[in-house]
């Protein structure tokens, strides 16, 4: 919440740093806004809220993945406006989940991939079918806030996505090690987590 006293008529302007009501950073995503000036008995709101009008967008869902081998669902996904995105994974026999739920993406072509697992993170093993719901448009004014936390990519794959495992079956009988390679796009400090078979909780 953003107060202002406003003494002169004309135009005026209100900054917005990003941050919460307690200072932190906000989550990436996208930020609408409400705007209520009161003078005297006088009230008048403009806002920027929701989703705007219906888009299309198009993109070639790959026939095939590998989540053993680290092969990633990989689809370039087109829109000619800014919009929010939302992709439905069904896996046969389940229930449906969303790896890209109305998120922002920018007008253009997008890269959009789904590494394979369910949000519980266990693979999926059977076939999976993919869905997008018609895009909506990102409403004029509304405020795309990214880069908030770091970005890991992987390194060596075009264009740089997966974090992958090299290689990533280990032979210890030939005294084999894995390399896991990756990008991170600010600062950080890393923790990487090596989960035994038939543990998906990164939490364990």
């Amino acid at each position: 919440m953003i107060d202002q006293t406003i003494t002169e008529a004309g135009e005026s302007a209100i900054v917005w740093d990003g941050r919460d009501d307690q200072g932190d950073i906000v989550p990436d995503g996208a930020y609408g806004w409400s705007l209520y000036a009161t003078a005297g008995s006088q009230e008048f709101t403009a806002e920027t809220l929701g989703m705007g009008g219906a888009l299309s967008g198009s993109g070639p869902v790959p026939a095939t993945y590998d989540i053993h081998q680290n092969d990633f669902l990989k689809i370039a996904y087109s829109m000619s406006s800014s919009g929010f995105v939302n992709m439905r994974v069904t896996p046969s026999g389940e229930a449906a989940f969303y790896p890209v739920d109305w998120e922002p993406y920018p007008a253009g072509t997008s890269l959009i991939v789904w590494d394979g697992r369910r949000p519980d993170g266990s693979i999926v093993d059977t076939s999976v079918n993919v869905f997008f719901a018609p895009p909506n448009a990102i409403k004029a004014g509304t405020v795309v806030v990214e880069g908030t936390i770091p970005t890991v990519t992987g390194s060596g794959q075009s264009p740089d996505i997966e974090v992958k495992s090299d290689p990533y079956l280990i032979l210890h009988s030939y005294e084999q090690v894995a390399r896991i390679t990756y990008r991170i796009d600010q600062d950080a400090d890393v923790r990487v987590k090596l989960l035994p078979p038939d543990v998906n909780d990164f939490d364990s």
